[in-house]
């Protein structure tokens, strides 16, 4: 089975511009603020706190002129038109949950995956330098536990990142959805 690492195609699409002081500058002032500022690191669903963000896209490359239907925010989250969570959502709705945001005065709706992918123990090796964990050397899911789920994350990989099967890539490719890219590199951090 092909995993994926989901990534933002940011070379050729435009980028959700929301930062860590927009967060703190929409809430309110009883809101728990580490919990809006981490959430896309971690699975607990959030949706009956959920604020709805007012941000914009802005361009992280100079050719990126177009909105994508698609994309992705801080590296766990899904950002997506109203018609692309028509079409994706009986499909992610068992792995996490959608959050309303405006962006530029218009609705589109974030994808807060709250899915772990279990990792296989024997194939999923940690990095050391001189001694210090810095990150993973080589990642495998077990496909056993992944076979059913659409998108997931890893935690041993922090949840920072957004992993998907082939039914997810086949869909978003099926209904033309742009915006991302599907690596097989799990572990790439690069946009090729």
């Amino acid at each position: 089975m092909t995993v994926y690492q989901v990534k933002g195609d940011t070379l050729r699409y435009q980028a959700v511009h929301l930062t860590p002081m927009d967060i703190m500058d929409q809430i309110s002032d009883d809101a728990d603020e580490m919990t809006y500022l981490r959430f896309p690191m971690r699975i607990t669903p959030i949706k009956d706190i959920w604020v709805n963000f007012k941000t914009s896209f802005y361009k992280e490359s100079p050719k990126a002129d177009d909105l994508p239907d698609v994309m992705i925010w801080l590296g766990g989250v899904l950002c997506m038109t109203p018609k692309a969570k028509s079409l994706l959502e009986e499909s992610l709705t068992p792995c996490g949950e959608f959050l309303p945001i405006t962006i530029d005065n218009s609705p589109y709706y974030f994808f807060h995956c709250t899915t772990y992918g279990k990792e296989d123990p024997e194939l999923t090796l940690n990095e050391y330098s001189d001694g210090t964990l810095i990150g993973l050397k080589h990642l495998v899911f077990l496909e056993s536990d992944i076979a059913s789920k659409t998108v997931f994350l890893s935690e041993r990989s922090r949840s920072s990142i957004i992993y998907c099967t082939n039914s997810f890539k086949t869909l978003c490719e099926t209904h033309d959805l742009k915006g991302l890219i599907f690596d097989e590199k799990l572990l790439n951090p690069f946009i090729e």
